[in-house]
């Protein structure tokens, strides 16, 4: 994976740390999905796919206070699965470079998907959102 390792030397140990932190915090989620036989791409894709009510719910009413925790509950569903991915991974050994890419695919597509709907709904400026893109 050190094609895809985009940390400094001085970065990489507290990556490495905080990858074993966030491998325990989410044990036991990982069990059920190794359970349950889903793999850490499903779960990568599965992320991506909480954006899509997360974009619907902020198209339909930017400003209604319902909507907004709805969509942020999306949201953070979709931070979490990107989290559990990698964790999963590395529980079943399949950690290599081909998951590694479709985890950074989906990571910044979730980024660009998620800036171009807050700028939709108006909730972030279009012009800003564009060059965090960018």
């Amino acid at each position: 994976m050190a094609d895809f390792n985009y940390f400094t030397e001085h970065e990489q140990p507290l990556q490495a740390s905080f990858k074993r932190w966030r491998d325990r915090w989410f044990g036991g989620m990982v069990a059920v999905l190794i359970k349950l036989g889903i793999s850490p791409n499903t779960v990568s894709a599965l992320g991506v796919l909480c954006l899509v009510p997360f974009g619907l719910l902020l198209a339909l009413a930017p400003s209604t206070p319902a909507f907004i925790t709805a969509a942020l509950v999306f949201l953070a569903l979709h931070i979490t699965l990107d989290g559990l991915d990698g964790a999963l991974a590395r529980r079943l050994g399949q950690d290599g470079p081909g998951g590694t890419l479709v985890d950074m695919v989906c990571d910044h597509g979730g980024m660009v998907i998620v800036s171009l709907q807050l700028a939709l709904a108006g909730l972030a400026n279009g012009a800003v959102a564009g060059l965090y893109i960018a």
